[in-house]
Order: C-alpha cells, then sequence, then structure tokens
C-alpha cells in the first residue's frame, strides 16, 4: 500500500448516505450529535477511537458545506483538543469556517453515568435531527440509541464490540458492523497503512480458516501423537 498500490475497499452503505444525512439536519434546522464513546486513545479500544475521529472529520466537512451545527461530546478530557482541530479543518474545508466555534466540542469529565445524563439531556432540550456514535462503545450506546429514538433523530452508529452488534442492527437506521467501522475510518483517512491493514486483517481470516479446515481433517482421520500434545496444550 505504501508502494502506491492500496487495495480497492468496497463502499459502504452509510458512507453513501452521509451527505443526504447531514442534507436533512440543514432541512430542518436542527443540529448533529456525534460521540466516540467511553473508549480512549490511551487503552486498547484506541484504534476504534481513531476510526471514529476519521469519521468526525467528514461529518464535520459536510456540516460545513450545509451550515449545520455539529456537536462533539467527549469522554476524555485530551480528545477536547482533538476534537476542536478536527472541527476547525472540517468547517473550513467545508467552505464555511466562520461557523466553527469551541462550543461544539463538550466534555463532561470522565464519569460515565455524567457523560450519558449529559447527552440524554443534550437531546431532549436541543432535540438533534441525527445522533452519531462511532467508536469503543460501552453501555452508553443503550441509552444514546433509546434517546434519539424518543426525539425521532436518524440513528448512525458503529462498533466492533460485539455485544451492541443486536442493538445496532435493530435500533439504527445505518450502523457499522463489526470491523466495518475501521474499513469507513480507512476509506475516509485513504492512509495506506490504514488501508494496508484492512487487507491484511482479511489475509489472516483466511489463513485461520484454512487452518481449522486442516484441523477437522486431521482430527476426523487420525492424528499423531505429538500434534494431539500440541493442540491440547
Amino acid at each position: 500500500a505504501e508502494g502506491g498500490n492500496p487495495p480497492k475497499i468496497r463502499t459502504i452503505p452509510l458512507l453513501g448516505e452521509l451527505d443526504s444525512i447531514i442534507g436533512r439536519a440543514a432541512e430542518m434546522g436542527k443540529p448533529v450529535h456525534f460521540t466516540t464513546g467511553y473508549g480512549g486513545l490511551h487503552d486498547e479500544w484506541a484504534v476504534m477511537c481513531v476510526a471514529g475521529l476519521a469519521l468526525l472529520s467528514k461529518v464535520a466537512e459536510l456540516c460545513g458545506k450545509y451550515r449545520v451545527w455539529l456537536q462533539f461530546t467527549c469522554f476524555r478530557g485530551y480528545l477536547v483538543p482533538i476534537g476542536e482541530d478536527i472541527l476547525k479543518a472540517g468547517y473550513e474545508k467545508g467552505g464555511n469556517p466562520e461557523m466553527y466555534t469551541p462550543d461544539m466540542v463538550t466534555y463532561v469529565g470522565e464519569d460515565q453515568p455524567a457523560y450519558i445524563a449529559y447527552i440524554m439531556d443534550y437531546f431532549f432540550t436541543e432535540r438533534p435531527a441525527v445522533s452519531m456514535v462511532f467508536g469503543a462503545i460501552q453501555a452508553e450506546m443503550n441509552h444514546i440509541l433509546m434517546q434519539a429514538a424518543r426525539v425521532n433523530a436518524i440513528s448512525l452508529a458503529g462498533t466492533p464490540r460485539l455485544y451492541y452488534q443486536g442493538k445496532m442492527a435493530l435500533m439504527c437506521d445505518y450502523c457499522l458492523l463489526g470491523e466495518e467501522l475501521y474499513v469507513a475510518g480507512a476509506t475516509i483517512t485513504r492512509d495506506p497503512v490504514h488501508l494496508g491493514c484492512i487487507e491484511a486483517e482479511d489475509w489472516f481470516k483466511i489463513g485461520i480458516v484454512a487452518l481449522l479446515v486442516v484441523a477437522a481433517i486431521c482430527v476426523s482421520g487420525g492424528i499423531p501423537e505429538m500434534f494431539q500434545s500440541l493442540i491440547t496444550w
């Protein structure tokens, strides 16, 4: 990928609809709410947060294009300057840099109940047209999806965390299931390393499936004691 031959990535339906979704918010004169969830850049969920921030950059550009207020609520304090830079650059790229204000980024403290309470109150008072949740999501997703449905907001979400795949599929208008979040982030950034990692993951999966097939054949036909000792270890 770094040599100039990046892999081809299939089109993600959610990305293709972002333009019309932000356009709907503009027609309604209502804001868009975005959050990357509980995880941050210092823990095991960092890669999910990075992919969510990539989506934030695209959303900020479209909000700048259509003159829509974008509210970014972050759980980690160090995401405030990062979010401010992303939104500022997005509104400039969208053609309306004067719309950007630091008030678009909100930090409510690293306490999950307070984080959830703020978002639910924001939805109740501001009634955004669109709710977006992309990143390392935990229990807050249940409340965000519920509150978005109450205010009739278009709901978009994406996380690779297994626990929330069914909830996203049932409650979201558009969602990124599993590793689609990584694919969407790489598609937006067009970073050669990110694109190469997506293809590398696919090859690893093919290799694992091939090993499982070989193992099934060995088990069915009888295997040597040495191989048996390896798999029991």
